[in-house]
């Protein structure tokens, strides 16, 4: 069984800018979402007997913290470096109006092949579906017991895998800060917050 958790909002996930390896810290409200998630999966049957993996980028590690902290400080958890998001490359810290003055017409060029596209410097999506695929083949037979902190571009690929989708099925996925995403046995539920 996994679970599969976003990071809360941060200041550059409100400004719609890039954030891929670079990070920026959590609002005001990030912090609530983290809070609300946690106390959420406070609620699953034998949670804190599950192995906990976060990304090593600050805003999942904060989020993942924040858990730790709303559950009596018991958890421990450890940094995995596939968990971490999607690199944007060139692009990260840009929104998509700075990306298209200093890259003209790469925004467009990403969107025709959304799959295969390599952002400067950074990774496509069939780039981030095989390093997520090494991961779950690592670390994953099914019968392991998972909590994972992560990214959206991260989740939708560990969702695509996990779940065997297509292409296409997975490009549609996203992950809302207030949505933890708990897969059994190929069976997939979301367990949702009030804080959004």
């Amino acid at each position: 069984m996994i679970y599969i958790v976003r990071h809360g909002q941060t200041v550059w996930n409100k400004q719609k800018r890039k954030q891929g390896r670079k990070d920026s810290p959590l609002t005001l409200l990030g912090v609530k979402q983290a809070i609300a998630v946690a106390d959420r999966l406070s609620q699953e049957d034998e949670i804190l007997n599950f192995k906990w993996l976060c990304s090593p980028l600050f805003r999942a590690w904060q989020s993942c913290q924040l858990a730790t902290e709303t559950m009596g400080g018991v958890i421990d958890y450890s940094q995995e470096s596939q968990l971490m998001e999607h690199s944007f490359g060139a692009w990260e810290g840009l929104n998509e109006s700075e990306i298209e003055e200093k890259f003209p017409g790469m925004v467009a060029d990403r969107e025709a092949s959304w799959w295969t596209y390599q952002v400067p410097g950074g990774e496509s999506y069939e780039l981030l579906f095989q390093r997520v695929s090494h991961f779950l083949d690592q670390r994953y037979d099914g019968s392991q017991k998972l909590v994972l902190y992560t990214h959206e571009m991260v989740s939708k690929m560990l969702r695509a895998k996990l779940l065997q989708l297509s292409q296409e099925e997975s490009l549609r996925l996203n992950h809302p800060q207030n949505v933890i995403y708990k897969i059994n046995k190929g069976l997939l539920t979301e367990l949702k917050t009030s804080v959004n």
